[in-house]
């Protein structure tokens, strides 16, 4: 604990005062002058010992003179402080835990999530919000303004339930828990009564949505839970299937299988070949990574062989069915001709007619 240089107490200071928490402030005051440097000051916004007076009497209640003040800066300095003095005032030159971009990116997972609640994402940009400059805190309010505008998840435990789902990866156990959905009146409530008994393997992000990766109990399959639908979540003392008995876990990176799984549709993953232009490489890549191949065609277009579970890219390829052609397997093109004819069928009223040529 730092003392105060001088043996002599301030002027009208008795040493009874000194005992008290009149004392005690005193006593602390070099740590609020750290607190000061730390928070308010950097190499674009150097502070003279008038502003660090001002706000240790307006945000500590205490005072000292300039000479005291001057002392506690060199002195810190001095015990290996990052603290720069110079003529036009003196600053903390220790670099950022996080640049303000680094924040604002993080600020900004956080605002558009919809993982977690409105109270739990408030807290999350309030706290990320202090770690960046005395400028980029001064943008805390519109932050935390735009989250009053935005969708949120009505369950309060997600960040709980991150936690429990880890552990019981780490320990190799299941979980317990209640899903749940939203009927008609917007009512968030579970699917059925009965709980749910999980062994999960993987946690991951796909469009925006935490998803838990693992097998329900009585089944053998890999399924996909969201975390933000998860109420009631409980670790066992069960021990959860061994990873290496899952074949699919084991020949698949986390990567390879998110590339495999978009829109988190389980199922096992099979070799598909599509026809498409070169205009659409960039959309492939944020969908599949680059783990695919691709054959140039003498007429300009690209053929793609890449892997991915049957129901994902029945989807993707409804989706991009302007632009996109499905050339095997077979099953997948009967499929998907099966659906846009039911589609002609609603939008239209009959059934498509067959060329004359056919």
């Amino acid at each position: 604990m730092y003392r105060e240089r001088g043996g002599t107490p301030d002027s009208g200071e008795t040493m009874t005062e000194n005992r008290t928490g009149r004392g005690r402030k005193k006593g602390l005051r070099i740590l609020y002058v750290l607190e000061i440097l730390r928070n308010e000051s950097s190499p674009i916004k150097k502070l003279q010992h008038k502003d660090i007076l001002a706000i240790l009497r307006k945000q500590y209640g205490a005072a000292c003179s300039p000479r005291t003040l001057s002392d506690y800066i060199h002195r810190l300095r001095d015990d290996g402080y990052p603290i720069c003095i110079e003529k036009v005032g003196c600053y903390y030159d220790s670099p950022p835990q996080f640049t303000d971009a680094e924040l604002r990116m993080m600020i900004d997972g956080v605002l558009f999530s919809r993982n977690i609640s409105r109270a739990q994402a408030t807290g999350l940009i309030d706290r990320l919000v202090s770690w960046g400059t005395h400028g980029f805190q001064q943008n805390r309010q519109q932050f935390l303004y735009h989250c009053k505008d935005l969708f949120y998840s009505d369950n309060e435990q997600t960040l709980k339930n991150v936690d429990i789902v880890q552990t019981a990866i780490d320990k190799g156990k299941k979980i317990r828990f209640l899903y749940n959905t939203y009927d008609t009146d917007f009512r968030f409530v579970p699917k059925k009564k009965e709980a749910y008994v999980f062994s999960p393997y993987r946690m991951m992000v796909s469009q925006g949505r935490y998803y838990a990766v693992g097998i329900y109990d009585p089944y053998d399959h890999l399924a996909h839970c969201r975390l933000d639908r998860m109420t009631e979540v409980a670790l066992l003392d069960e021990a959860a299937l061994p990873k290496r008995q899952v074949p699919e876990l084991r020949t698949t990176t986390l990567a390879e299988y998110a590339a495999q799984h978009i829109y988190m549709f389980s199922g096992k993953s099979l070799t598909v070949h599509l026809r498409t232009g070169e205009g659409m490489m960039d959309t492939l890549v944020d969908w599949f990574g680059k783990d695919f191949h691709i054959l140039r065609r003498e007429d300009g277009e690209i053929e793609v062989r890449l892997r991915c579970s049957e129901a994902a890219i029945k989807y993707w390829a409804l989706q991009y069915g302007d632009h996109v052609e499905i050339l095997a397997p077979e099953s997948l093109r009967q499929t998907l001709a099966e659906s846009v004819r039911g589609m002609y069928a609603m939008y239209c009223g009959d059934e498509p007619r067959e060329s004359e040529e056919q």
